[in-house]
């Protein structure tokens, strides 16, 4: 069980309600710390788990970081369902679908999360070299990933969820809420569409939720008539908040699923689509380099708005689709350097540290790919052990 938010202050408590992804963001923040620092020692340091009785620290039972990170997505992944996919509990990412669950309900997006946190965990083990939990988290992946497709594809795009009641939410059947963004995006960087063959299909059904300032979590927006099906986000507002609003971290997630399948060109503009400087003022609305956590979708009369200002968690994601595009992140033996920049870009430069050593690379639209570091060639790894802590390196790229 994964705390879904650690107590604001002493004496308050945990918010222990059982939002089943919680846990599934454990092995990808892992990773990417890892990645980043090289810090192997990280991963062998003790942790206690939660007393189920006292849902404090337990006293008797602790496990290695490695070791949560492994039990959060076998946790996740035997807690199945309907057609074996994962539980919804009593919500997922989408938190303002809640409390519609019951014994059998279960999210697709959530399944997606578990594939896509399953491949991270199994090359998380590859590196390590821990070879049976190699193979566990690749059958996990696989295993989810036939299940989804067989269950779960609604002949155009991915359902989101299925309640309780057996009832599908994002179904082209739904009377609202037909098609929701997360569950496509995700299918496509997991690598679930592309196992049936369905990218295009996704890609294309996606273009329904585009406006003018990025794309709507979910079309159309729900009203109160759909809240026996759908719970709280029925609540809200039509064009509001999770209720079919251009919510930032759900394109922050389209953007990613964009740069995954290599379309450069198209999120340049869909980029520019969600930065501040594109949106309505608001009473409320900071200056261009802050962002709000959503702006008002069409099914409202304040369409385009932001209503709050630096106040999103999507700059993890963010950040990621930009190394995507200039062609530099970290992997656990090295530097990346592989760029997808759009087609209009000719050159450009990027200063990075990197374990200790900063880089400035300069990278130039040629007729070969290639990579230079210190004038030597080398390929599109740059290895840890080519770096000094400290130094600062010159690498030239040309890319075609």
């Amino acid at each position: 069980r994964a705390v879904r938010q650690y107590e604001k202050f002493k004496g308050s408590g945990h918010d222990l309600r059982l939002y089943h992804d919680s846990a599934l963001w454990i092995p990808d923040t892992v990773s990417r710390y890892i990645k980043e620092t090289g810090d192997l020692a990280f991963l062998d340091q003790s942790v206690p788990f939660m007393d189920p009785q006292t849902l404090k620290d337990s006293e008797t039972e602790a496990g290695t970081i490695y070791e949560h990170a492994c039990r959060a997505v076998r946790s996740v992944y035997t807690h199945s369902g309907y057609h074996g996919l994962c539980k919804i509990g009593y919500g997922d990412w989408n938190d303002a679908i809640s409390g519609i669950g019951g014994e059998k309900g279960v999210s697709v997006w959530l399944s997606c999360a578990c594939v896509y946190a399953a491949k991270i965990m199994s090359d998380l083990a590859s590196f390590l070299g821990k070879d049976a939990d190699h193979k566990e988290f690749n059958e996990i992946a696989r295993t989810m990933t036939e299940r989804i497709n067989a269950n779960a594809w609604d002949g155009a795009w991915y359902i989101y969820a299925i309640n309780g009641e057996g009832l599908p939410i994002g179904s082209k059947t739904s009377p609202e809420g037909k098609i929701h963004l997360n569950v496509n995006t995700w299918a496509i960087f997991s690598g679930v569409a592309a196992a049936a063959g369905r990218e295009e299909q996704v890609w294309k059904s996606i273009e329904q939720l585009a406006s003018p300032y990025g794309h709507l979590l979910l079309k159309p927006s729900y009203t109160v008539a759909s809240r026996p099906v759908v719970g709280r986000i029925a609540d809200i507002m039509p064009g509001m908040f999770e209720n079919g609003s251009m919510y930032t971290h759900g394109e922050s997630f389209y953007l990613y699923a964009l740069m995954s399948a290599g379309k450069s060109d198209k999120w340049l503009a869909e980029m520019y689509k969600t930065l501040p400087s594109n949106l309505v003022p608001d009473i409320a609305t900071g200056p261009p380099q802050q962002q709000s956590n959503f702006s008002v979708g069409p099914d409202h009369v304040a369409f385009g708005s932001c209503l709050f200002s630096n106040f999103t968690g999507s700059v993890g994601w963010y950040r990621r689709t930009i190394e995507k595009v200039v062609g530099v992140w970290a992997e656990y033996k090295g530097l990346r350097i592989a760029p997808l920049p759009p087609s209009t870009w000719e050159k450009y430069q990027v200063k990075r540290t990197f374990r200790g050593s900063h880089l400035v690379i300069n990278f130039r639209r040629g007729r070969e790919n290639k990579v230079l570091l210190d004038g030597q060639k080398v390929g599109g790894l740059i290895p840890t052990e080519l770096l000094s802590p400290g130094k600062t390196h010159k690498v030239d790229v040309t890319f075609v």
